[in-house]
């Protein structure tokens, strides 16, 4: 479920009701920029259910994630309020290739919430919840400039359809079966599947037994 910055208490609590659920009983995870969001949130879910949910997330002190504060540079702010959160988390935005992924695959998503999203991850791993709701503070638009054009997904699958239609682009078809090897009647049916000549078709290995 996409929250945008601006999104309060309030807005999220019926974002989710109407999917049948209670705010109560997620764990709000965010990133700390000026801490109004998270203060807000806090704020909220302790005065209407009497309990604490919110997780902040900082990246380490020597990584530059969308300007996300780190803990060390929150303290002292007028909205750190350490007090009111359920859990601090510092994580390493080593897998900082998911945020290129995400907006790959056609996310609007920024950084930040990449950051998010991954220490989430990280936190269901540990168990130490089962239900979250991520703030994805800002979206992909204002990084489209650093993010440089994406390198060609490599694919390791293709359909035999896709193959056919492609055949310019493969040099020979080897067959890989660890047990099995096809007859010179079977190569013959795996060429003409394919529109190739039997002679792109390679069986290695003639030991195995053949069908």
């Amino acid at each position: 479920m996409y929250i945008p910055s601006s999104g309060t208490g309030p807005e999220i609590d019926q974002q989710i009701l109407r999917h049948g659920y209670s705010l109560e009983d997620f764990r709000i995870v965010t990133t700390f920029g000026t801490g109004g969001t998270a203060t807000g949130l806090s704020n909220y879910t302790q005065k209407k259910y009497g309990k604490k949910n919110l997780h902040i997330v900082y990246p380490l002190n020597n990584q530059d994630v969308a300007r996300i504060r780190t803990k060390d540079k929150s303290i002292g702010l007028k909205f750190y309020r350490p007090d009111q959160y359920l859990g601090q988390h510092e994580a390493d935005f080593a897998a900082k290739p998911s945020f290129r992924y995400l907006v790959r695959k056609g996310y609007d998503i920024g950084e930040s919430g990449a950051f998010a999203l991954y220490a989430t991850l990280q936190m269901l791993n540990y168990g130490v919840g089962e239900r979250f709701v991520v703030i994805l503070a800002d979206g992909v638009e204002k990084y489209q400039k650093t993010l440089g054009p994406f390198a060609e997904e490599k694919r390791y699958e293709l359909t035999v359809e896709e193959a056919r239609s492609k055949t310019q682009d493969y040099g020979t078809v080897l067959w890989t079966h660890t047990a099995f090897a096809p007859r010179s009647e079977g190569v013959q049916l795996i060429a003409s599947s394919l529109g190739l000549k039997p002679d792109r078709v390679r069986i290695p290995g003639r030991r195995m037994s053949r069908l």
